[in-house]
């Protein structure tokens, strides 16, 4: 299990191997999360929830692209510092990251039919199948990107 501020999410089985890289379950270990904008959905949408989890949240800005919407919210967060990840930051001109105890932006690229509605509760559910996990110290993957997330 993972503690993000969008909920607790089950690790897949690649994920827990990462995380414990062959010495045993690694709790409490700091690690950055990875969380894409495809792979949340209006909870209301989504038939099988089994493999994620639900995020009750107020969106902030809620954009019409046509054959999907792209929902602002914000999260409270517990940002880790990496120099390599600051150095990535800042190299694609995002260099003022939130730190920790201070709120972050996340992005939701949701399906034409959601209700969600800006500026109202909603319940987004995000996979957690594809969540990716990152080393702190190094910026590095913890679960290789060569499978199709």
């Amino acid at each position: 299990m993972v503690k993000l501020p969008i909920g607790d999410l089950k690790l897949s089985d690649e994920a827990r191997r990462a995380l414990e890289g062959g010495s045993g379950p690694s709790s409490g270990r700091n690690v950055i999360a990875g969380l894409r904008p495809e792979h949340f959905e209006d909870a209301q949408l989504v038939r099988d929830r089994s493999g994620g989890t639900n995020s009750s949240t107020t969106i902030n800005v809620l954009e019409s692209i046509g054959s999907e919407y792209y929902a602002y919210f914000d999260v409270e967060s517990d940002r880790v510092a990496s120099r390599e990840l600051d150095e990535l930051a800042e190299d694609a001109g995002a260099g003022d990251i939130p730190h920790a105890g201070s709120r972050t932006q996340i992005v939701a690229r949701l399906d034409a039919p959601s209700k969600v509605r800006q500026g109202e509760p909603s319940e987004l559910w995000f996979d957690s199948r594809r969540l990716q996990l990152f080393d702190p110290e190094s910026g590095r993957s913890l679960i290789h990107a060569g499978n199709g997330n």
